[in-house]
């Protein structure tokens, strides 16, 4: 199909049940900006509640670089790499989930720009074995090693089987605005806060290891409520959540090549591996306090917008750092350049 039909599976005569992510564990080898990946970001630019995830590529090995292959060398997009799995689901003695899988492909573009963009467990990954001559089955009573079926599941490995996974957390933080989880981490608790009702891009505040304090609410119970803040967010505000979450990864996994020393945001790991538990505020049960100061607000050309944020240490904030992440999305370019 064309690319446009492609993506508009879902979202066509939907009646407010429309699909927001495009999951593609596929693409090309070609390392520049094509005319799908300008497609992608096209798409993504008309449509700002949709997010598009795609398959970095596996040719990473012998640490390769320029080799993510479009439409993951998109700028809109989010291009996903693969690192190894938990202890428990391997069988090749790798060294674990903090090293990147050899295979995974490196950038950066042939434009220069930074991929991939985040990673996810990629190796012995268990998902769905179809049986579509088998009627009624099910989960087999062990799981099956490495790149091997058993019953009606599945092992396998690659940046395709990464994907999904952010995929699957993107659905996850998309229903946590949905249903009003924001800003209070409760279900269906969103209150009128002046300093959570903005809109602008995205910034997060500071991480919290013990409930936030409620200074700023007078008294929770005599805020009216009101229709969940964001019960539509954008792609950008999903990506920036995703990315402003992910933890850096160690090194390259070479096997008996050794390992490959890596830094933050380079293009072996960019942003480093997807952590809902760092992105996503629940009281008690994560290790973030997330701000949203914005989303859906434009800035022109030229033009600034300045955002004071105050962090409130009284309550037990025992992290030193700020993290803040700013997610723009923009036309589709020239195939070339961008």
């Amino acid at each position: 199909p064309l690319d446009f039909q492609l993506l508009a599976v879902g979202r066509q005569n939907c009646q407010g049940n429309c699909a927001h992510i495009h999951s593609a564990s596929w693409g090309s080898e070609l390392n520049f900006y094509t005319t799908q990946a300008r497609n992608f970001d096209q798409f993504m630019y008309d449509n700002d509640d949709f997010l598009i995830l795609i398959a970095a590529g596996n040719s990473g090995h012998g640490d390769a670089p320029n080799t993510v292959g479009s439409p993951a060398t998109g700028k809109n997009i989010i291009a996903v790499g693969a690192h190894h799995n938990t202890d428990t689901s391997r069988t090749d003695r790798g060294l674990g989930p903090s090293y990147i899988a050899d295979f995974s492909s490196r950038g950066p573009t042939s434009d220069g720009r930074t991929k991939p963009d985040l990673m996810a467990p990629g190796k012995a990954v268990l998902s769905a074995g179809a049986l579509p001559d088998q009627v009624g089955e099910c989960d087999p009573d062990s799981r099956p090693g490495a790149n091997s079926k058993k019953d009606g599941v599945l092992s396998l490995q690659g940046t395709s089987m990464a994907t999904p996974v952010v995929s699957g957390t993107a659905a996850i933080i998309r229903q946590y605005f949905e249903q009003g989880y924001y800003p209070t981490g409760v279900k269906n608790e969103t209150v009128r806060v002046a300093t959570f009702h903005l809109h602008e891009f995205l910034c997060f505040g500071c991480f919290f290891h013990h409930k936030p304090s409620l200074k700023q609410f007078t008294s929770l119970s005599s805020i009216p409520k009101l229709q969940n803040i964001y019960d539509n967010p954008s792609g950008a505000l999903i990506k920036a959540v995703l990315m402003n979450g992910a933890q850096f990864l160690k090194g390259v996994d070479n096997g008996s090549n050794g390992v490959t020393e890596i830094k933050p945001y380079d293009n072996n790991q960019n942003f480093g591996r997807l952590a809902l538990q760092h992105s996503l505020y629940l009281p008690g049960k994560t290790d973030v306090q997330l701000n949203v100061l914005s989303d859906r607000k434009t800035v022109e050309d030229q033009r600034s917008r300045k955002e004071v944020i105050k962090i409130d240490k009284s309550d037990g904030c025992a992290y030193e750092k700020l993290s803040v992440t700013l997610i723009w999305v923009e036309p589709g370019s020239s195939p070339g350049c961008t």
